[in-house]
């Protein structure tokens, strides 16, 4: 689930596996920690599904990361607030029909 984002088509079936980004995560440590507190790694098959485990769980945190509290602030704090210096900004989608231009038409 976590590689089939990068995949680069924009079908749903690829897209969808993009966003539970924390969750995938969550899942994998806890794999990650049983898996190495109930079996031992003694066959070289144990060893790679441990390793392929821990690369996931990297590449994971490397993508969460950004959006905790330790990454780096895109947006710095104004050291002075300055009311006439001020610039409010409100971004909306909102997907409808404009009924009144199809009566129009």
């Amino acid at each position: 689930m976590s590689l089939i984002p990068l995949v680069r088509h924009d079908y749903w079936v690829f897209r969808v596996f993009e966003y539970p980004r924390i969750q995938k995560l969550v899942l994998n440590g806890v794999l990650f920690a049983g898996f190495l507190l109930f079996y031992e790694l003694v066959t070289i098959h144990d060893k790679i599904f441990a390793a392929a485990l821990s690369l996931n769980l990297s590449y994971l945190v490397f993508q969460v990361y950004p959006f905790t509290v330790l990454g780096k602030k895109e947006l710095l704090r104004l050291k002075t607030e300055s009311p006439e210096q001020q610039l409010g900004l409100f971004i909306g989608n909102v997907y409808q029909y404009n009924i009144k231009m199809l009566r129009s038409i």
